[in-house]
Order: structure tokens, then C-alpha cells, then sequence
């Protein structure tokens, strides 16, 4: 009775420990602190781009909006760590996420670079992400790796759409979205290949494309 006792305690701690972590997260990703994995940045932000200010305040819209897909995709791994119990996808989620803390580091850094701010509604963006990932989570772990796999597609195809539209000058910014494309496509990868990948249904794919295009 006893060892069942401090099993239940213990199973308790990790879950506390888990959501711990991510009010942590939630902090340091909306208002700066959070480490990545220390890969130097693509970009060389001590060149000063020729852009001229109509450049640089649309970089800086195009780049707001990708800074702001990284918080949500910190909030979306936090989610589904949180009540996920394959330690495969475990140890994928932690390991994409830190991944992903890059992309937010170097998107902010360029922000701040081209003169502009991240988007004041980054925590509800957090927060929205934060709980689809729980309720993905709670039909499953196939489930889960299904949306991660199709949000990670979805995500490809939105930096290869911005790479067609950002300034051609702006040549620091596509190294940013060019390394990110190629972590995102690695991504989707590893969930489709993944034995608890189930694809989702198609009605499921296009209510998260509309709400990605909400979001942007």
C-alpha cells in the first residue's frame, strides 16, 4: 500500500513538475529569457542591410508574424508534453521545442534589428496554442503526432509562401526563414515517419488553415 502510495505522489510531482515548466515557458518565450539550443543565428545582424524604410517596415510586418508562429509553436510542444506519456514522442516534443526557441530568438533579434516589436497579442497566441495542444493530445498520442505532422506541413508552406514575398533585399532575413524552413520540413518528417502518425481527417486540415490565417 505504501509503494502505491508514493507511486501516486510521485506520478503527481511529475505533473507539477511538467506544468512548472510550462508557466515558465509561457514567461520567457512572451517576455524574453528563453534559451535555445546555442545555434549560431543565420543571419549576420551586424550587416547593415540597404533597406530602405518601406522595406524595413515590411520586413518588419512579415517578420512579426513568423516571431509570433514560434510562440505558438513553443505553446503547442508545452501542451502536448504536458499530459504526453510515449516517451518517444517525449523526447521528440523537448527536442523540437528547443529547436523551435532558436526560431524565436532569432526572429525577435530581427525584429528588433528592423526597427520593429513583437505582436502585443503573443500571449493569447500562446494561450490558444497551449490548449490545442492539450485537446490534440486527449484523443491520443496518434492523434497528437497526426496535428503536429500537419501543423509542421502547414507551417513549411507558409515560409516558403513568405520567401516568395519578403523584400529581395532583405537577404539576412531569408537566411532566418530559410533554416527554419528546413528544421520545419525535418519536423513534419520525423511525425509522418513516426509508428503513432495517423493522419488527420481533411475537414480537421482546413479548420487549422483557417485558423493559422486568422492568426496571421
Amino acid at each position: 500500500i505504501l509503494a502505491v502510495i508514493l507511486n501516486e505522489y510521485m506520478i503527481k510531482l511529475n505533473q507539477l513538475d511538467k506544468l512548472v515548466v510550462a508557466f515558465d515557458n509561457f514567461f520567457k518565450t512572451n517576455f524574453d529569457g528563453i534559451t535555445g539550443s546555442g545555434r549560431p543565428n543565420p543571419s549576420n545582424e551586424s550587416v547593415n542591410c540597404n533597406l530602405d524604410n518601406l522595406e524595413k517596415r515590411q520586413s518588419g510586418s512579415l517578420m512579426r508574424v513568423n516571431h509570433s508562429g514560434e510562440v505558438a509553436a513553443q505553446a503547442l510542444y508545452q501542451g502536448q508534453s504536458l499530459i504526453e506519456n510515449n516517451s518517444e514522442t517525449v523526447n521528440y516534443l523537448q527536442n523540437a521545442a528547443v529547436e523551435e526557441a532558436d526560431h524565436l530568438i532569432w526572429t525577435r533579434n530581427r525584429l528588433k534589428t528592423l526597427g520593429s516589436n513583437p505582436s502585443v497579442l503573443n500571449p493569447i497566441w500562446y494561450g490558444g496554442a497551449f490548449f490545442l495542444g492539450i485537446i490534440s493530445r486527449s484523443f491520443g498520442t496518434k492523434v497528437s503526432v497526426g496535428f503536429l505532422a500537419e501543423t509542421e506541413r502547414q507551417v513549411e508552406a507558409h515560409l516558403r509562401n513568405h520567401l516568395q514575398i519578403f523584400p529581395k533585399n532583405d537577404l539576412e532575413s531569408i537566411k532566418i526563414l530559410e533554416t527554419m524552413l528546413n528544421d520545419e520540413v525535418e519536423h513534419a518528417k520525423w511525425a509522418e515517419s513516426s509508428n503513432n502518425f495517423s493522419e488527420l481527417p481533411y475537414p480537421i486540415k482546413i479548420s487549422m488553415k483557417i485558423g493559422s490565417m486568422i492568426m496571421i
